[in-house]
């Protein structure tokens, strides 16, 4: 039988919330809305290094084995209005790999395009 706020009533548990229980209650679902980071209720999760993963699904063609897919390539593929293939680059233009507006994307055919375009940027600088 749980403990804590619920208490036994024949056929179902029901709750008994005491003050306490009730602050500690808020106090959780507060700390679990901060930052909106649940993949479970918004499909979203931010990898170590800035990327957003949105759930999409196996099937999905541009899904990893477990069905989430980098948010800029959705963007993009949206945009563009084809899948994206697995050797084309999606590049941030402002450098942060959370900002997914399609303004900020720009589509590489490769990584060797992607990577003479920073080449092109450092010789401007």
């Amino acid at each position: 039988m749980p403990r804590g706020i619920y208490e036994r009533v024949p056929g179902r548990f029901k709750p008994n919330w005491t003050p306490e229980a009730r602050a500690k209650q808020s106090v959780i679902m507060a700390e679990k809305s901060r930052g909106n980071q649940n993949a479970w209720k918004t499909g979203r999760t931010k990898s170590g290094n800035g990327y957003v993963f949105i759930v999409v699904g196996r099937a999905h063609p541009m899904a990893d084995k477990v069905g989430r897919a980098l948010e800029h390539r959705i963007v993009m593929a949206a945009a563009i209005g084809r899948v994206l293939g697995p050797k084309e680059t999606v590049h941030h233009i402002n450098g942060r790999p959370d900002d997914n507006r399609i303004e900020n994307l720009i589509l590489f055919a490769n990584q060797r395009a992607h990577m003479a375009h920073h080449a092109k940027e450092r010789r401007a600088a």
